[in-house]
């Protein structure tokens, strides 16, 4: 007896654990002795990551394809309220809770389930096809730039009126798109080949419209020098990206994000006040009206109604271990539950608001088009055709499409730096022997060089 009291005593004096001073349900938590990380502090706010995730997933590569070219906009809205709740709601929260939980371990599922060791590995792919879609994006934002700078929107107008293309096989009478709309209000023979991107009268004459003329031949069709021309746009944005990318853990690059996150809002907020005061005028002006032909009714079981689940799944930014990272190495209290449900809040909020204003900038567009212009038939680019067209109409609208490539293209640079960042720290930490500095480099210019192969081979898809 004395033996067991003297052994307690010896304990209780040579360690005294620390114990929680708010103790909940009378259960005294002994606090777990860690040793310090040696892994880099993202110094952000929580506001600043907010920012992020909005852009994040109100990117134009997952507003571009909405699926309101497929279902009717309640449809959608419904349908993308479905896969907050019941994947991008408990998704996070795993992610967040994690980061509290376990901050070492970036790619946890592996060790929690080690059946799916081959599931980190498909991470990794995951977030390098990601950083290549971005990147897609941002060369033909920063091209769209600086050709609008340079030959003050050559989209706007034609650069010839009539050519012979070879790519069509065919001569190609190039018009402006309000003429195009007046051809197709006077006329009811007239088809728009998807596959060649013109218009095809009744007498066999091609024809087209300046910025579809200027999408076909700067985006869709890949000649040599289109080639040429977006492999050196990528090497740059990829060899800077690979250089700085540590500039993620600087303050003043979330600083730097924040703003430009809230200034494409800004400028989102002026587009939709001037669509509705359009739409008010419109209305106000019986003349001006178009009907429209029908939105597509699809059944609840069809294949295009389901497809539109692909894109939503987009929606989720789980997937290269951000929010785990950003999270983890962050200085702020992680509390799990608020700030999951004030992320995916946040994100919805955004994401519902761009998706609508796309959908009023197409409807906008149409009236103009009198017809229907369907999204799919610019492939999965049509960003780059509606906005154009739209700002072509606005006032000072030149100016505004300028700021808006250039503010939108920086924002998504920016996304691209913090994927790649994550991405990079993922593998280091992953697999260790990539912290050797040869490696390490090796292993970035590896990246480099996969991306930029992935590139020329895979431009024309």
């Amino acid at each position: 007896m004395d033996s067991r009291r003297d052994i307690r005593t010896t304990a209780e004096n040579e360690t005294d654990p620390p114990i929680s001073k708010n103790p909940r349900f009378n259960l005294h938590l002994v606090q777990k002795a860690t040793e310090p990380s040696d892994r880099p502090i993202i110094d952000s706010s929580k506001f600043q990551r907010l920012s992020f995730y909005r852009t994040y997933s109100s990117s134009p590569i997952k507003i571009e394809i909405v699926v309101v070219s497929h279902l009717l906009l309640n449809d959608y809205v419904w349908f993308y309220m479905l896969n907050i709740f019941f994947k991008s709601l408990p998704h996070g929260f795993v992610h967040f809770f994690m980061a509290s939980y376990a901050p070492e371990e970036h790619l946890f599922l592996t060790k929690m389930v080690p059946i799916t060791f081959g599931f980190k590995h498909l991470l990794v792919m995951s977030t390098m096809l990601e950083l290549l879609l971005y990147s897609t994006t941002v060369v033909l934002l920063f091209h769209f730039t600086l050709d609008g700078i340079v030959h003050k929107n050559p989209w706007n107008r034609c650069k010839n009126d009539t050519y012979f293309d070879a790519f069509v096989n065919a001569t190609v009478h190039c018009f402006q798109f309000e003429y195009v709309g007046d051809l197709l209000l006077n006329s009811t023979d007239i088809q728009f080949d998807n596959w060649k991107l013109v218009y095809v009268d009744s007498e066999g004459m091609h024809f087209s419209s300046s910025i579809v003329e200027y999408y076909r031949r700067h985006v869709v069709v890949t000649t040599l020098f289109s080639l040429t021309r977006d492999s050196i746009y990528f090497f740059i944005v990829f060899a800077i990206i690979t250089y700085f990318h540590f500039l993620v853990e600087k303050r003043i690059f979330w600083r730097v994000l924040d703003v430009f996150h809230w200034i494409t809002n800004l400028i989102d907020l002026i587009t939709f006040a001037y669509l509705l005061s359009a739409e008010t005028h419109t209305h106000e002006v019986p003349t001006k009206k178009t009907a429209m032909p029908a939105a597509p009714d699809y059944g609840f079981f069809s294949f295009e109604y389901w497809a539109a689940d692909v894109d939503l799944v987009a929606e989720s930014i789980t997937a290269p271990a951000v929010i785990h990272i950003l999270t983890a190495r962050s200085k702020q209290e992680i509390n799990p539950g608020t700030d999951c449900a004030t992320m995916v809040i946040s994100n919805a909020l955004l994401y519902l608001f761009k998706s609508l204003l796309f959908f009023e900038i197409r409807t906008y567009v149409e009236s103009y088009a009198h017809s229907s212009v369907h999204m799919m038939d610019f492939y999965q680019r049509s960003w780059f055709v509606f906005w154009p067209l739209f700002y072509s109409h606005f006032y000072l609208g030149n100016m505004f499409s300028i700021i808006f490539m250039f503010f939108t293209g920086f924002s998504e640079f920016f996304i691209m730096m913090v994927l790649y960042h994550c991405l990079i720290q993922t593998i280091i930490y992953e697999w260790p022997s990539f912290q050797n500095k040869r490696k390490f480099w090796f292993l970035k210019l590896t990246l480099l060089a996969i991306g930029l192969i992935l590139t020329v081979f895979c431009n024309e898809w």
